[in-house]
């Protein structure tokens, strides 16, 4: 600007023409909008939905109650880690949060006073000795969407009565009720295809109930259980 009122000086004294430039600043360029993220028929972000962000239950989670007798997990994990509740004495109930998907290995081994356990429906996986060795242990339902009873999982579970397999079942591991007892009752569906060695090892009042021609009928047969056909309705 110092020159151009130099000159502007010399114009009004000698009568040059001059113009001054003017400058102008670019207008700056449009910014596009972002696009959008595409949405799913359902309304919501395309997105892997298979993708379920996992919440584990750690043995650091369950000090707390170490010693007391009834325990509810907190809604929100999905997964008891393993041997979180190992060997906990006084543990008498425990109560599975319904976002939980996975009980991990050994989860609850040894928790000799441990009565009464509360499954929910969304569970999947019960993983190999979670619950063997809970002596007082009288009855346990699972839920259907279990596809396996893996090895040694209520082995030596002497109070252990009775048992509901549901039909999502199609494998029971090794020794999975070996030492159970008083185990009398349990009735196991035509789906189950595979059964360990040792699964009912002292189990001597065990009567199983099954199909007839089915594949745990046959495993009776060779291994010398007792066994009763399920009646047709």
């Amino acid at each position: 600007y110092a020159t151009e009122f130099v000159l502007d000086c010399f114009t009004h004294m000698f009568g040059w023409p001059f113009t001054p430039e003017i400058k102008t600043e670019p207008e700056p360029a449009p910014v596009a909008a972002p696009a959008k993220q595409e949405k799913s028929a359902a309304g919501r972000d395309d997105k892997d939905e298979t993708q379920i962000k996992q919440k584990p239950f750690r043995p650091f989670d369950a000090i707390k109650y170490k010693i007391f007798p009834n325990v509810k997990i907190p809604e929100g994990y999905t997964v008891i880690n393993s041997f979180a509740f190992d060997g906990y004495g006084f543990l008498k109930t425990i109560k599975i949060p319904s976002t939980c998907r996975v009980i991990g290995e050994y989860a609850f081994s040894e928790c000799k006073k441990l009565r009464a356990v509360t499954l929910p429906d969304t569970l999947r996986v019960i993983q190999k000795g979670a619950f063997s060795s809970c002596s007082s242990l009288e009855r346990i339902e699972l839920p259907w969407g279990i596809t396996a009873i893996e090895e040694d999982t209520f082995s030596f579970c002497s109070n252990l009565e009775d048992i509901v397999i549901p039909a999502s079942v199609s494998s029971i591991g090794d020794a999975a009720f070996q030492g159970c007892e008083t185990l009398r009752d349990v009735t196991l569906p035509e789906t189950i295809k595979f059964i360990g060695s040792n699964v009912f090892a002292f189990c001597p009042a065990i009567t199983i109930q099954c199909r007839e021609n089915s594949y745990v009928h046959k495993f009776c047969m060779t291994n010398g259980i007792h066994f009763e056909f399920i009646r047709k309705h």
